[in-house]
C-alpha cells in the first residue's frame, strides 16, 4: 500500500503495518456545487483525450453503470476531433443473472440513446472447473473479487478481436464512495463526530433510493443498526477462519476516510493488469489520470454523497450525456454473475477440493464450519440474507486454494493452451 511499510515478527509470528505517510485533506469549499459539475467533467474529458491510443484498436469495457457509460459517451463525443473508427464498445452480460443484477437493460438503453453498436460477451451459465483454474494461474495471485472473472471473459474476447488496449472506468468508486465499504465507513465517520442530522439525512435518502430501487429492505435495515450498533456484523467471516489463524493475524493502524482510497485502487488495478496482460491487452484508467485523480480526492464528502446519492457531483455533470435511467438510479450494480448459482454448480469439485487433507493441514481455515454451511445452502437451510456473503467468501476460498495447488504444491497441472 502507498505510505505504508510492512514489518514481520517472527516472535510472534505477527504481521504489522505502519503509515508514513497519508493522503490530502479536501482543500476545496464544502458548500454548495459552485462549478464543480463542470469542471470534473472538462478534466475527465481532457484524461480520456490523453489515454486515446492512436494506432491500434481500442476498446470501452462498459457495464449498465454510471461510470463506464460516461467515459464511453465522453469517446463519442471525441471522435469529431480524434480519429475513433479503430474504437469498440465491449460489454459483458450473463443471461442467468438475476433480474436486480440484470445489467442488459441499461446497455441497450445506452445503444439506444447514443446511437452506436455495442458487442456483447456473454458469460457461460456455468463455468467449467478446468477455466476456474485457468483463471487462477492467470492471475498468478489470490483475489476476493468474483467480477474479475468478468474481466478474465472480457480480456479474452478482446485478444480473438485484436484489441490491444482497453479504457476501464475503475477507480471512480472508490474516489466518488461509490462502493458499499466507502459509504459504510462514511457513516461511520459521521457517527463518531456525532453529526446526527447528517447521518440521519444520510440514512433516510439511502433508504429512500435503496428500495425504491429495489433492493431488499432487509440489507438496510441491517446496515442502519450496524451504523447505530458497529458490534452487530452483517456477515461474520471470521467463524470460517482457524483460531489460531486469527490469533496470529495482522495488525494495521487505523485509517482515515480518505487514506482508504488508495490502497483499494492499487489492489483492483493490478489485479486487472494481470488479467488483461494475459491476453496482451494494456488496460487504461482515466480516472487515475493524475489531474483528475488529485481533483477528485480534494473533493468534499457532500461532493461525493448527499441525501444517500452516491456520486452526486458525477451524476451532475453527465446530464445529457448518458441516458438519464442510468445517471438518476442511485444503485450499484453488483457483478452480473449469478454467483450462488455458480457455487451450486460446482459444489461437487468444491467439496472434494475443501475436504482434502492438503485444505485441512493449511490450517487457514474452518473445514468443518465452511462445509456444515455449504451443505446447509445446498439444502436451502441457510439464513436468505447470508447466502451471497457466504458464496462471496467460498469464492475466495476456493480462490486460494486453487492458487496453493497450482503455485505452491508440486503438481503436474498446466493451463489450456490457448492462455
Amino acid at each position: 500500500m502507498p505510505g505504508h511499510y510492512t514489518v514481520f515478527d517472527f516472535g510472534k509470528n505477527k504481521l504489522q503495518v505502519h503509515k508514513y505517510w497519508h493522503l490530502p485533506t479536501s482543500s476545496v469549499p464544502k458548500k454548495g456545487n459552485g462549478d464543480y459539475p463542470l469542471l470534473l467533467l472538462d478534466k475527465l474529458r481532457n484524461a480520456v483525450k490523453k489515454m486515446l491510443p492512436k494506432d491500434v484498436r481500442f476498446a470501452t469495457c462498459m457495464s449498465g453503470g454510471l461510470d463506464s457509460q460516461t467515459i464511453a459517451s465522453l469517446i463519442d463525443g471525441l471522435a469529431e476531433t480524434n480519429d475513433t473508427s479503430k474504437h469498440t464498445l465491449v460489454s459483458a452480460v450473463c443471461a442467468r443473472a438475476s433480474r436486480k443484477d440484470n445489467e442488459e437493460p441499461y446497455i441497450r438503453e445506452y445503444a439506444r440513446f447514443r446511437g452506436t453498436e455495442i458487442k456483447y460477451v456473454f458469460l457461460p451459465n456455468s463455468p467449467g472447473w478446468r477455466e476456474i483454474k485457468d483463471f487462477v494461474y492467470c492471475l498468478e495471485e489470490p483475489t476476493v473479487l468474483i467480477n474479475t472473472y468478468v474481466s478474465f471473459c472480457l480480456a479474452r474476447e478482446l485478444k480473438d478481436e485484436g484489441v490491444k488496449v482497453a479504457l476501464l472506468g475503475t477507480a471512480v468508486d472508490a474516489f466518488l464512495w461509490g462502493l458499499e465499504e466507502e459509504r459504510d465507513a462514511y457513516l461511520k465517520s459521521l457517527r463518531e463526530r456525532k453529526d446526527f442530522g447528517t447521518l440521519l439525512i444520510e440514512l433516510i435518502g439511502m433508504v429512500v433510493h435503496q428500495v425504491f430501487y429495489g433492493y431488499p429492505f432487509w440489507m438496510l435495515v441491517k446496515k442502519a443498526k450496524q451504523t447505530v450498533m458497529p458490534s452487530i456484523p452483517i456477515f461474520d467471516s471470521s467463524q470460517f477462519l482457524n483460531e489460531r489463524y486469527i490469533a496470529q493475524n495482522y495488525v494495521r493502524p487505523e485509517d482515515s476516510l480518505v487514506d482508504r482510497t488508495i490502497p483499494g485502487i492499487v489492489m483492483q488495478t493490478d489485479v486487472l493488469g494481470r488479467v488483461f496482460s494475459a491476453f496482451s491487452v494494456e488496460p487504461r484508467y482515466p480516472a487515475l489520470e493524475i489531474e483528475f485523480a488529485l481533483f477528485m480526492n480534494s473533493l468534499p464528502a457532500n461532493q461525493r454523497i448527499r441525501r444517500g446519492v452516491t456520486k452526486f457531483i458525477l451524476r451532475k455533470a453527465v446530464k445529457g450525456l448518458i441516458p438519464e435511467a442510468v445517471r438518476k438510479s442511485p444503485r450499484k450494480f453488483a457483478t452480473p454473475v449469478p454467483l450462488i448459482e455458480w457455487v451450486t454448480d460446482l459444489r461437487p469439485e468444491i467439496v472434494e477440493m475443501l475436504s482434502s487433507r492438503k485444505f485441512k493441514e493449511r490450517k487457514i481455515f474452518n473445514q468443518e464450519k465452511i462445509l456444515e454451511t455449504f451443505d446447509l445452502l445446498h439444502n436451502g437451510k441457510l439464513d436468505p440474507t447470508k447466502r451471497l456473503s457466504f458464496c462471496a467468501f467460498l469464492w475466495m476460498v476456493v480462490d486460494l486454494e486453487l492458487w496453493f495447488q497450482i503455485y505452491i504444491d508440486p503438481t503436474a497441472w498446466t493451463p489450456q493452451d490457448r492462455i
